[in-house]
């Protein structure tokens, strides 16, 4: 049987980690926000194409609904990379982590921002995010194979 050690650099994981869960709450906010402005009554999940192609307002609750969408279909495979390649790679990964919790702040507000309501092109600002996913999910394979 495999055994490892912990280092004690991992509580900067566990950091990364933990700030990650703020997010979803200021997702929630922000689209909250708009959609009280947009006037979208629960429980419809996005405003039709035909109310957003109409209304800004309309548009901009569907971008910051989209972006919070968007934020838990990866999270939990950021949040599950980030712990296992923090094992190996702790500060690299608590960086990386980070990050990918900065650039999901700014992929909402760029895409919700009122002066590229017309196409989303604003979430541009925080695509890139992807690159620190992908770097942990590397090191999350690199470290899994250092203990088999």
């Amino acid at each position: 049987m495999a055994t490892f050690t912990i280092s004690s650099d991992y509580r900067y994981v566990l950091l990364a980690a933990t700030l990650s869960t703020f997010v979803p709450s200021y997702h929630t906010h922000v689209t909250d926000a708009f959609r009280a402005k947009a006037g979208v009554q629960y429980p419809n999940a996005y405003a039709s194409a035909a109310e957003a192609a109409v209304s800004t307002d309309k548009y901009r609750f569907n971008c910051a609904q989209k972006a919070h969408a968007n934020f838990t279909e990866n999270h939990t495979s950021f949040v599950c990379a980030l712990l296992i390649a923090g094992l190996e790679y702790p500060k690299l990964s608590a960086v990386l982590g980070s990050l990918w919790s900065v650039a999901r702040v700014l992929y909402l507000l760029g895409y919700t921002r009122k002066e590229h309501a017309e196409n989303g092109k604003g979430r541009h600002w925080g695509t890139w995010w992807a690159f620190p996913h992908i770097i942990l999910i590397g090191l999350a394979v690199a470290s899994s194979l250092k203990v088999l």
